[in-house]
């Protein structure tokens, strides 16, 4: 058998693109059966199976960086081998495999081997050819050239309130000035597979739309970060909510890091985003989406096609020729026609996923003797296989899927039977689900704000000279303008002044600076000459360029009162947070407008409640809990306070904590005249300053209807 190499020389397939090699045989397989009407099974059975894959001596457990691993090659078929029979011999077979993206801009190019093998347990050739028996070909080496260096510096995103730029480069501003309202857009939806990212954006002041919501789909999966205002009841409601479904082995990688997300999704494009608070309005400060080589010329939506013509950017959906901006925005709005692709439905559903493309296998196989069945792996998006360290992801809530499908089944459900299946449901994993508020966007057209005029004595110059030296200034500035320049600062410049000019004030300058930090650290890790090369800090210490860029790009330089290190904040004794500005002598801010307010303990165990609000001191939290109850009193309910307690609270991220009752506490009352329970709860960072009070009403509604706003309960007739 001949494997024949390119003109002499090593194989060589570039990230993304596809590799023939060609397999022969150099000898004929000759099987002996009977001239005289031989067995049709004999003849079947005259082959020869070699299975293909790659050894797992390459693949140690050690090659993840970035949330990707390195095998380097996938394989097209998915059977992971080739086979000879008596008639085709002479037929030249290949073995066909596919460049695997490793997200990185690599520091020259990958090894890779592939192993051509029989396997006994399984393809065990008949006796005319044992000799094949177990027999494996010396390993072919693939060299794996970089196809990541031209999506360098080509990252679409959304900042702020909000500035707009597309994966090849078009910058805009998605505002209510150039005829846009409030509601979801379409970010990026790619051509041939069921990827898509969507972004939410409500007024966040009078005139202005700002990030507020961001989700991302793969296949059946849904990732989702909601913080948007809505309307729920006739009543102002918040979101604050981040829930994960992974609902089929299409599988999000998410991690979190302080305020800040990142979401890979199965082609290796990967997403970036932080929240915060900024004056009065809390909300998602920047998104950002680096392309992967899969993405080439496969992408639609408000970060435009990626083909590196920034003239067709601006091309609506459906469309061919593009259009002006406003024409081109309201294309991607999630609406009316195209409310199937919303991605912030309260209950995750998705519209049925629909692939158009290559299917890729990994195959890997045991380098022991003999060689067992090869681990074999196949779908439409894993071009890329994402990795990851454990790592705890305390504010996402991940929902079950199988509960999802159980709640579409229940919607068919009689009254009746909907109740007995809720009395057998296990309730208290419910506790900590996070409340949901349908999204609700204003009713008629908005007015069309003229564009905006410079306020409170700011002009043109002013603003760009104050932007300019703030970030001279920022830590990240020289590293990143130095070894980063496809992050042009200038950019971050001029969203600064645009800002300037709509709020009249300088207070999204942290924030535009903050996102200007993060994408040039993303853009570095992922730069894998960064880890190997040195150079020197500001302190004279020599260190990677990738830790010197890393130290400098923590979240408001950790405001002073911690030290920064590999782009987090470690905060002093006293303080906490992302950018340890939570101060342990100060209480808490409770958001009422996210606090759901009442608990049914027919679908909930009502011992765990969610308490929204920011500040959050990380290890020292309390909640003191005033119990009351809801009685009869002739013809109305009266509200009756018992004493009061305190119990720790559990922090679980900076815009929310949870508060749990002791197990003393968790019983329900038996008092007949009791309609309803509940708490008035407080917390404190220190366990002596505490919040106003937030109450909890607890009943149970297959017997009572209650108010959580006058507490009256009526009795339901069954």
């Amino acid at each position: 058998m001949r494997i024949d190499q390119q003109d002499s020389k090593n194989f060589v397939v570039k990230e993304k693109e596809k590799l023939d090699i060609p397999v022969k045989m150099t000898m004929p397989v000759a099987c002996e059966w009977q001239t005289i009407d031989p067995s049709d099974d004999v003849k079947k059975n005259c082959r020869i199976n070699l299975l293909n894959g790659i050894p797992k001596y390459q693949n140690d457990g050690h090659k993840c960086e970035n949330g990707i691993t390195k095998d380097g090659l996938k394989f097209s078929s998915e059977l992971c081998g080739i086979h000879f029979n008596h008639l085709d011999w002479e037929t030249t077979k290949y073995i066909t495999v596919w460049g695997e993206s490793d997200g990185m801009i690599n520091n020259g190019y990958r090894l890779s081997f592939i192993r051509m093998y029989n396997d006994d347990t399984r393809v065990r050739p008949t006796g005319f050819l044992d000799y094949w028996t177990g027999i494996h070909l010396p390993d072919i080496k693939v060299i794996v050239e970089d196809g990541d260096d031209s999506t360098r510096g080509t990252a679409c995103y959304s900042q702020n309130d909000p500035h707009m730029r597309t994966f090849d480069g078009r910058t805009y501003e998605l505002q209510i000035s150039n005829g846009l309202s409030e509601g979801e857009y379409i970010l990026y939806m790619h051509d041939r597979l069921p990827i898509q990212i969507n972004a939410y954006y409500k007024k966040c002041y009078n005139t202005i739309l700002c990030n507020c919501g961001v989700a991302a789909r793969s296949g059946h999966s849904l990732f989702v970060a909601n913080f948007c205002e809505t309307t729920y009841k006739s009543k102002r409601r918040v979101n604050r909510y981040v829930i994960n479904r992974l609902c089929d082995d299409q599988k999000l990688i998410v991690t979190e890091s302080g305020n800040s997300y990142t979401i890979i999704l199965p082609t290796g494009t990967k997403i970036t985003f932080s929240h915060g608070r900024i004056s009065s309005f809390y909300g998602i400060h920047g998104i950002n989406i680096i392309p992967s080589a899969l993405d080439k010329g496969l992408t639609t939506g408000l970060c435009g096609k990626y083909n590196g013509n920034r003239k067709d950017d601006f091309t609506p959906r459906n469309a061919n020729l593009p259009a002006d901006i406003k024409t081109f925005a309201q294309s991607w709005q999630v609406k009316g026609g195209t409310q199937e692709d919303t991605l912030f439905s309260p209950d995750g559903k998705l519209k049925a996923p629909v692939y158009h493309g290559q299917q890729y296998c990994t195959c890997r196989v045991k380098d022991v003797f003999p060689h067992a069945k090869p681990l074999l792996n196949c779908d439409w998006t894993k071009a890329t296989l994402a990795c990851r360290s454990a790592t705890t992801k305390s504010s996402v809530y991940t929902a079950s899927c199988t509960n999802k499908v159980l709640r579409n089944k229940r919607e068919t459900m009689t009254e009746d039977q909907l109740k007995r299946e809720n009395r057998d449901t296990e309730l208290s994993d419910e506790d900590e689900k996070p409340p949901v508020f349908t999204m609700f966007e204003e009713q008629g057209s908005l007015e069309i704000i003229p564009t905006e005029t410079w306020q409170n004595g700011w002009t043109e110059e002013t603003a760009k000279n104050h932007c300019t030296e703030k970030f001279r200034s920022a830590p990240a500035f020289g590293p990143c303008s130095e070894h980063v320049p496809s992050v042009e600062s200038s950019s971050y410049v001029d969203s600064c002044i645009l800002d300037i000019k709509s709020s009249g004030s300088d207070i999204w300058l942290r924030a535009t600076i903050d996102n200007f930090a993060s994408a040039c650290k993303q853009e570095a890790i992922r730069t894998e000459i960064f880890s190997l090369t040195n150079s020197t800090n500001s302190t004279g210490a020599e260190k990677s360029i990738l830790s010197i860029i890393e130290e400098t790009t923590c979240p408001g330089n950790c405001s002073g009162h911690g030290i920064c290190s590999e782009g987090e904040c470690h905060c002093y004794t006293s303080y906490s947070g992302d950018d340890c500005s939570t101060d342990k002598n100060n209480p808490p801010l409770l958001e009422k407008e996210a606090f759901e307010g009442e608990c049914d303990s027919s679908q909930k165990a009502c011992r765990k409640f969610i308490i929204p609000g920011y500040d959050f001191f990380r290890n020292s939290l309390s909640c003191k809990f005033v119990p009351f109850s809801v009685k009869k009193s002739e013809n109305t309910t009266v509200t009756i306070e018992g004493e009061s307690f305190i119990n720790s609270g559990t922090y679980k991220s900076s815009f929310f904590m949870l508060c749990e009752l002791p197990a003393a506490r968790s019983k329900r009352s038996i008092d007949i005249e009791v309609l309803a329970t509940g708490f008035h709860i407080s917390i404190s960072n220190n366990g002596k300053d505490f919040t106003d009070q937030l109450s909890m009403l607890i009943y149970d509604s297959l017997c009572y209807s209650c108010n959580s706003t006058t507490f009256e309960c009526e009795e339901l007739v069954s």
